[in-house]
């Protein structure tokens, strides 16, 4: 039987986006858990990891877009209106 574990995935920066290769963050797409690479796996890096990893990131991209959501709606209509 083999762990699931996972050491690579999509470089993601402090609030879980998903990096571009250009070093950017990808608007609107975030990863978190086994779809992002972690720097600090080592060899004894095991699939229980996989959990706290993804509830951290996932709440970080979570809260992030969140914010995001909350602010760009009121940008959107000001914009609307000034039209």
């Amino acid at each position: 039987m083999g762990l699931g574990a996972n050491a690579t995935g999509l470089k993601i920066d402090e609030h879980a986006r998903v990096q571009h290769v250009r070093g950017r963050a990808i608007p609107g797409l975030y990863a978190a858990g086994n779809a992002a690479a972690h720097t600090d796996v080592g060899p004894v890096y095991i699939s229980g990891g996989l959990m706290s990893r993804g509830l951290l990131w996932g709440y970080i991209a979570g809260r992030h877009a969140a914010e995001r959501a909350h602010a760009e709606p009121a940008n959107a209509e000001a914009a609307g209106a000034a039209e």
